[in-house]
């Protein structure tokens, strides 16, 4: 099999189409998680947390507009093996994140609760007082904000299943 980088132009809708439309694919393709970024900062060496948005597709059309409307960027991940076909990967982090989730939760089914703990997330992180470095928060927002990451993580195992909860 081989495989193309053409790709079919997106499809003419309104406005209102369109971000349902991308809405329902990344409720189906995409990922919302927190990321811990391995590199320390500040006085107290601590690691800043950041919300991630991701969806991957071997077709970049979605990809594409979704970066077109929300910014991030897209990756083409060339695979090895002829026989699979290349995949497309669309990240966004940090507020672009936040601005995208908060836009498309209304037309959200699947990841409703993952997307209301992660813009909350964002929220803790900057809930204007200034602050936004992880050395500048209380043990209390701190603990709210591990609780948060856990829960996110809780929702995104392979496996989880709102009738087991």
């Amino acid at each position: 099999m081989t495989t193309t980088t053409e790709e079919k132009a997106f499809p003419e809708l309104s406005p209102g189409e369109e971000l349902a439309y991308l809405a329902g694919f990344f409720d189906g393709e995409g990922c919302v998680m927190i990321n811990r970024n391995r590199k320390a900062y500040g006085p107290e060496r601590k690691p800043r947390q950041y919300v991630r948005a991701m969806a991957v597709n071997t077709s970049g059309t979605p990809l594409y507009k979704l970066n077109e409307l929300f910014g991030g960027h897209v990756t083409l991940l060339k695979r090895k093996n002829d026989a699979h076909k290349d995949i497309y990967r669309w990240e966004i982090i940090c507020r672009p994140a936040a601005v995208f989730l908060y836009t498309i939760q209304p037309y959200l089914t699947i990841k409703y609760e993952l997307i209301d703990l992660a813009l909350e997330f964002y929220r803790s992180l900057h809930n204007g007082n200034g602050k936004g470095n992880s050395w500048d928060y209380t043990d209390k927002e701190l603990s709210y904000q591990e609780f948060l990451c856990d829960e996110v993580h809780r929702l995104n195992k392979r496996g989880h299943n709102d009738t087991n909860d």
